[in-house]
């Protein structure tokens, strides 16, 4: 038998040819002792230098195309020439390279993003965002820092790539956007900073959806039945 993350990558198993009965989806599951809703700590807060009052959107994924990074910068770009300035912090394997800081320069907004590179400390990063985003292009099983940011009551806005429309419903548990649109992810965002109490209602609803069904103890009882 086989476990898929997530329907998506179980159709494209079967469709592979792999027999549909030998197939089950069982998402991974978040530790929800440790991913659950916190303040944000003045010393990462200080550490991030991130100006008072200012939306801090995160991006959790190593740095790569299709990953989605680019798309984050100039949805990021568009939104500081309509008048919203926003910090946008990268975490993730490769997100402190030479390679994704020239693109923030091209897209001028290097002096309003922080990158972090890889960190393992990702539950005290979270709580310091206003939004998570999740900016694939493809590939994506159901992202683990959506359901990681969703579990800490962390609104999300998520491109429709892969398996994230299993976990981010428009109107129920956060936003979703046409994968690699800068356009679409801005307007998203423009969207979820103007009412964010109505965005902290999705995710409250987002945050009983990861408890419910994709916490560590759901994945370890379903994949022992």
């Amino acid at each position: 038998g086989y476990v898929a993350v997530a329907e998506n990558i179980r159709r494209e198993l079967v469709a592979g040819g792999v027999p549909a009965e030998r197939v089950r989806t069982i998402p991974s599951g978040v530790d929800t002792a440790l991913f659950k809703p916190t303040a944000p700590e003045p010393a990462v807060l200080e550490a991030l230098d991130l100006p008072s009052g200012t939306p801090v959107v995160g991006k959790i994924a190593n740095f790569s195309e299709w990953k989605g990074q680019t798309v984050v910068l100039d949805a990021l770009a568009r939104l500081k020439s309509a008048g919203t300035e926003a910090v946008a912090v990268f975490v993730g394997r490769d997100t402190d390279s030479r390679e994704l800081k020239a693109l923030a320069e091209r897209f001028g907004v290097f002096r309003q993003c922080r990158f972090l590179g890889f960190r393992d400390d990702v539950h005290r990063l979270i709580p310091c965002f206003t939004v998570s985003v999740n900016a694939a292009l493809k590939g994506e099983g159901i992202s683990g820092a959506l359901r990681e940011s969703l579990a800490m009551e962390v609104p999300a806005v998520a491109s429709d790539a892969g398996g994230n429309s299993e976990l981010i419903v428009p109107g129920a548990t956060g936003r979703l956007f046409k994968a690699g649109s800068a356009e679409d992810l801005a307007k998203a965002l423009s969207e979820t900073l103007r009412d964010l109490p109505a965005a902290k209602d999705l995710a409250r609803a987002g945050a009983e959806v990861v408890r419910e069904r994709f916490s560590d103890k759901t994945s370890v009882r379903q994949t022992m039945a």
